[in-house]
C-alpha cells in the first residue's frame, strides 16, 4: 500500500469541511494528493446520485 492509499484510507470517514483544512495544513505531497482525491471522488458520487434521480 502506498503513502497516498494509506493516507486515503485515513481520511475515508471524514466530513468534507474536514478535508478542506487538512489541504490547508498538509505539508507531503501524497497527502495533499490523497485529500484532493477524495473531494473529486465524493463530488463524483454527488453527481451519479443526481443522474440517478433524473433519469428514474
Amino acid at each position: 500500500m502506498t503513502r497516498q492509499q494509506r493516507y486515503r484510507a485515513e481520511i475515508r470517514n471524514v466530513p468534507e469541511k474536514e478535508i478542506y483544512r487538512m489541504v490547508t495544513v498538509a505539508t507531503s505531497k501524497p497527502r495533499i494528493h490523497a485529500c484532493y482525491q477524495e473531494l473529486l471522488h465524493r463530488k463524483n458520487l454527488r453527481i451519479a446520485n443526481l443522474q440517478e434521480k433524473i433519469d428514474s
